[in-house]
């Protein structure tokens, strides 16, 4: 089962969506692909999947499924190339001669000739050739040529796109080892070995990672998606939020020892403003969040842009939030942060208001 954990329902969000390239920024596939290989430990596991997903549903002739995959921008760096083309090869190929109708399992003459349809597709002339102007019954049957021209995909060629799979993320220190338990790594290495392997043997291991994605990274994914800056823009509202703590006591401070005619006191409300702000410095340095960037929907996770109205210091770019659940939660983000300070503000201005003499 899919878990979604962030600071408002955005179960919209799973991992399901994310994979077929449903969501937007910043919870898109490229994005969570970013969030694995920087923030986690790895992006193997989306690798995987993705591979297996491909290779899974191309072999089921599935084309809707091939489209969506293919529209995904990871997916041509995820797997070489020369393995992917051979079985897309093929199933243009299918496509075209299944539509056509024009090829069968074997076709036979008035004379006894029989004509294969492995002859066919290198020399499409036999037929007419073969058959002359003798009138003849041929029996057309696009179903039987599509069986044939899958059949074409060799055991040889998928046992090699199982064994590049295995060798890139099954055995043990491949390149970008899954985090799997030994006994289903033992099983498919050992599937795999075997004369005829099908491609279906993926799966098992396919559902495994899918579940560890949904349950270990969608759940940091999403909570990293509803924050908006980085370590540049924290560490200034660490000086913003140190700054206004530094007046709101200044202030208390003169609200007490300065005579009446220099401070009245109904002046003292004016410490609503800086012990409000420090307040919601310190919420924001929490939360790795910016009230002003939620409210206008930016983000920004490296560098420094006063708050995305100016151009950024030290690399970077301020992005845009357009997945519609997570811009709603940062708004409301936003209004829980502001009202939080403020009401913190009005305590803090209200007590000292409350102590009616001075020092």
């Amino acid at each position: 089962m899919e878990r979604s954990q962030s600071f408002s329902n955005v179960s919209t969000v799973t991992l399901s969506r994310v994979v077929v390239g449903h969501t937007k920024p910043p919870v898109s596939i490229s994005q969570f692909q970013t969030f694995l290989s920087e923030v986690e430990a790895g992006d193997e596991s989306l690798q995987f999947y993705l591979v297996t997903q491909y290779l899974l549903n191309e072999a089921k002739l599935e084309p809707e499924v091939i489209g969506v995959m293919k529209k995904i921008p990871e997916i041509e760096t995820l797997i070489d190339m020369q393995y992917l083309q051979s079985t897309q090869k093929i199933t243009m190929v299918d496509k075209i001669m299944d539509k056509s109708a024009q090829m069968v399992e074997a076709i036979k003459d008035s004379t006894g000739i029989i004509l294969k349809t492995s002859e066919l597709k290198t020399d499409p002339s036999l037929l007419s050739s073969s058959l002359g102007h003798r009138s003849s019954t041929i029996s057309l049957d696009s179903r039987e040529y599509s069986d044939w021209i899958l059949s074409q995909k060799t055991h040889k060629s998928v046992k090699q796109i199982l064994q590049w799979v295995v060798d890139r993320y099954i055995i043990p220190n491949a390149p970008r080892e899954l985090n799997i338990v030994s006994e289903m790594r033992k099983s498919i290495i050992n599937e795999i070995s075997t004369a005829n392997p099908q491609i279906t043997v993926l799966s098992r291991v396919q559902q495994h990672v899918f579940e560890l994605l949904a349950q270990n990274s969608m759940p940091r994914f999403l909570r990293y998606s509803t924050s908006n800056i980085g370590d540049d823009e924290i560490a200034e509202r660490k000086r913003e939020g140190v700054a206004c703590a530094l007046l709101t006591v200044i202030l208390i401070i003169l609200s007490f020892t300065l005579p009446p005619a220099a401070f009245p006191r109904r002046i003292r409300w004016v410490i609503v403003l800086p012990a409000g702000l420090a307040a919601i410095m310190v919420l924001q340095v929490k939360a790795s969040f910016c009230v002003i960037y939620g409210l206008f929907g930016k983000i920004r996770r490296k560098g420094f842009a006063l708050y995305g109205f100016l151009k950024g210091t030290k690399g970077g770019v301020t992005e845009k939030v357009v997945e519609a659940c997570i811009r709603t939660s940062q708004l409301r983000k936003s209004a829980l942060y502001t009202l939080t300070g403020i009401l913190f503000g009005v305590l803090v201005a209200g007590v000292t208001y409350a102590i009616p003499y001075n020092i």
